[in-house]
């Protein structure tokens, strides 16, 4: 078999307070058993210690076969433009690239294992697949790929499951961003420019929306029950803060906009707002924090209509593979159920 060429894309930003984390994940890439790939690591303008300790890895652990590309950016340019930059500056002959977080320690064989089934599955329009990645003690699974709802709602395939005992593959609306592959021709077919994701986004707009738009576009997405990764989760924003609240309420309220079609767009956005206020109030404790987060999820409102008219394209929810929902269900879901 002729090994096709991938390129592993890698972001950190000031991950110092999980450096035993990050680092064992340049390990397990360094050791991966795969012939034919590239690590291209950008940093986004980190002002902790945590790159300098990932560059003396690599400078002391790397092996001859495998080349790799470190981009030092000088501010925090956000985890959609940091991909965007390693995704340009992949070998022009890659055939696939690999997201992978900073917190997530892939298996020895899982690259070659998950390349070897694309490369059969690609013949049957498959563009993005991804194995199971399991919580970082490896018990429970974290997700096999996610399955969207006529809300916009993410829902994690087999999450608190025992990874053993997952036996099929599914087709999924997207793949985690943790660890997953994608074919760089269907990316471009899907993109009008040189990208993975949308930049201006920052964050929490990306793996998500590229799934959508891969199915939109004729392509299909799917996982299988290989275990790929751990996954540490939640090393960058935190559970809670309000960077988080911000992006996570902005980029879901432009994407339900640009999402056309939609059986329950007025109950999406009021549910979903309901649904964010409460997550404040009844999650947080001390006052200070509770203004901290109104404040990121007011902003997030008022910035919606600015950035969607920075997003040129429009999804026909018509299009898309999003589970239905009756309409008691779906009330349910967005008025009741807090997750």
């Amino acid at each position: 078999m002729v090994y096709p060429k991938a390129s592993i894309l890698w972001v950190n930003y000031n991950s110092e307070k999980i450096i035993k984390v990050v680092l064992e994940s340049i390990y397990a890439i360094l050791n991966l058993n795969y012939p034919n790939y590239e690590v291209i690591i950008v940093d986004n303008g980190s002002t902790d210690k945590s790159f300098d300790k990932i560059r003396q890895v690599i400078e002391s652990h790397v092996r001859s076969d495998i080349r790799i590309k470190v981009i030092k950016l000088d501010r925090n340019r956000g985890f959609n433009t940091a991909n965007n930059i390693a995704f340009q500056a992949r070998d022009k002959d890659s055939r696939y690239v690999v997201l992978l977080n900073n917190d997530a320690v892939p298996t020895q064989d899982s690259l070659l294992s998950l390349i070897e089934i694309m490369e059969v599955e690609k013949e049957y329009g498959v563009a993005a697949i991804q194995g199971i990645i399991t919580t970082w003690d490896g018990t429970k699974v974290d997700n096999m790929g996610f399955i969207v709802d006529e809300l916009l709602f993410a829902r994690p395939l087999y999450r608190g499951q025992d990874p053993y005992n997952i036996k099929k593959p599914h087709y999924c609306t997207f793949v985690s961003g943790a660890y997953s592959i994608y074919a760089v021709d269907a990316v471009k077919k899907v993109n009008e420019k040189e990208m993975l994701f949308d930049s201006h986004m920052f964050a929490y707009f990306d793996d998500k929306v590229l799934g959508l738009k891969l199915w939109y576009h004729g392509f299909k997405v799917k996982s299988f029950p290989i275990i790929a990764a751990r996954h540490y989760g939640s090393a960058t924003f935190g559970k809670l803060s309000s960077a988080k609240m911000y992006l996570t309420t902005r980029n879901f309220l432009v994407l339900c906009t640009i999402s056309f079609n939609l059986r329950y767009k007025p109950l999406i956005v009021t549910g979903y707002l309901i649904r964010r206020f409460a997550e404040i109030m009844l999650k947080c404790k001390q006052i200070q924090n509770i203004k901290e987060l109104l404040y990121a999820f007011t902003k997030a409102i008022l910035h919606v209509d600015k950035c969607n008219r920075l997003v040129k394209y429009r999804l026909d929810a018509t299009k898309l593979p999003l589970k239905r929902l009756g309409f008691i269900e779906a009330l349910h879901e967005m008025l009741i159920k807090f997750e």
